[in-house]
């Protein structure tokens, strides 16, 4: 029966065996995703330089906003890959914990990390996002002023030809 752990046609030795080769791959899994995070934490610097400066590439941004999220799909398929792997093994790790005390204290640590790690990226999600509202506010502000500068000359266009005042490629020249 596939998740079973009972030993039918496999020795003792040959059933640890397999499982240490399951917890070596949720170690490597956690690995694995300590480094992605640790990219995240990377893209997460190069975004809060790009919006402390007065202009901001949006081409760089958009850059840096696509990176991340092929990053966040990379923890998305590990997470599901470690969960897949633990369903197998929870179990056994439960009643032997004895027997894989190292590998379970390898995952604890690795675990320990990488919330730190989630915690940091957190933070700097936090004040990138303060710092992207601020400067798309400030967008904002220049788009309605160049909206109001239109308005302002349209207007001014508009009071120029009720006056009477002739624009000056209609003025005769011999006058």
């Amino acid at each position: 029966m596939e998740g079973s752990h009972e030993v039918s046609n496999h020795g003792e030795g040959e059933l640890v065996m397999d499982e240490r080769h399951y917890l070596d791959v949720l170690i490597k899994s956690l690995q694995q995703k300590r480094e992605v995070l640790i990219k995240i934490i990377e893209k997460n610097v190069q975004q809060t330089t790009l919006l402390s400066q007065e202009n901001v590439d949006m081409d760089t941004w958009e850059r840096l906003v696509d990176e991340k999220g092929v990053l966040i799909d990379q923890l998305n398929f590990l997470d599901a890959g470690f969960e897949e792997v633990y369903e197998r093994v929870h179990v056994i790790l439960k009643e032997q914990k004895d027997l894989f005390r190292e590998e379970v204290a390898c995952m604890q640590k690795l675990i320990s990390e990488l919330t730190d790690l989630s915690v940091t990226i957190q933070s700097g999600e936090m004040r990138n996002r303060d710092l992207a509202e601020r400067q798309f506010s400030k967008y904002r502000s220049k788009a309605k002023s160049l909206t109001q500068n239109n308005r302002a000359a349209k207007m001014y266009r508009s009071n120029m030809r009720g006056t009477g005042v002739l624009d000056p490629q209609f003025m005769d020249k011999k006058h």
